[in-house]
């Protein structure tokens, strides 16, 4: 359910007042939910413009520092992304000055909550959870095998809820659609209709939409945004249109 959604449904109903109605919805769920903590969109994407990771080769300086090149030196270390949350995929860019990164010997050494993980590639193979404080250590050997440590560290924030659409129908002309949301540190989530068509209703205990069209309702394509907020504060929203006109 997570990511991006769309699909379309057209089903005929039987209208109210002798009329029928075809409704044709399409869903689409944003793939980074809105934060209350307003995170940066771009912290939850892989950044294309970002610094290579250096590879991975454990060992002795390359040929091109034994030839005579000038010394490289580590200058920075990232995580990717910058602030993640519970179940994202974590690494790191290393940022090395002087060599050509795909040359370089680095070794990353990864720490969780004050304890060493056996892996030493540039992605985070361990699950993250919410409070997690990982620590990530670059190592490289400089010029003369004089060794360069760089460590970073960030904290595992708590992940939004996700929204969906588990079912939907149209039968009698009324527009029925059951919701489901989804917690990845299992807090309980507050359903709220933030933007809907005149008529249109949230059970909040069932998390069911109904709504059934006016008689003099013309032809249109009418905004649906449902708001999902956890027990931390975190918010998400879930938006599809529903388009409605007479067969």
């Amino acid at each position: 359910m997570k990511g991006r959604k769309l699909k379309s449904l057209i089903i005929a109903g039987v209208g109210f007042l002798g009329l029928a109605w075809i409704f044709s919805c399409s869903f689409s769920g944003d793939k980074e939910p809105q934060h209350k903590t307003s995170l940066d969109e771009s912290s939850h994407r892989t950044n294309k413009n970002a610094p290579q990771a250096t590879s991975l080769t454990p060992g002795t300086l390359n040929d091109r520092q034994q030839a005579g090149a000038p010394e490289a030196r580590l200058v920075s270390i990232q995580f990717d992304p910058s602030r993640p949350v519970t179940g994202d995929t974590l690494r790191v860019l290393v940022t090395v000055e002087g060599a050509n990164p795909d040359e370089n010997d680095v070794l990353i050494h990864w720490n969780v909550n004050g304890q060493d993980k056996e892996e030493t590639g540039t992605v985070l193979q361990s699950s993250l959870h919410y409070g997690d404080w990982v620590t990530a250590t670059a190592e490289f050997p400089g010029q003369g095998e004089k060794r360069q440590l760089l460590s970073a560290s960030v904290f595992v924030e708590n992940a939004p809820p996700i929204i969906g659409i588990a079912r939907e129908s149209t039968d009698d002309g009324e527009y029925v659609a059951v919701l489901q949301t989804e917690d990845p540190e299992k807090d309980a989530v507050a359903l709220r209709l933030v933007e809907a068509p005149e008529g249109m209703i949230l059970d909040t205990a069932t998390k069911t939409l109904r709504w059934r069209p006016d008689s003099n309702l013309s032809a249109n394509v009418f905004q649906v945004t449902v708001e999902g907020v956890d027990s931390a504060g975190n918010i998400a929203r879930y938006r599809f249109d529903i388009s409605v006109s007479r067969p």
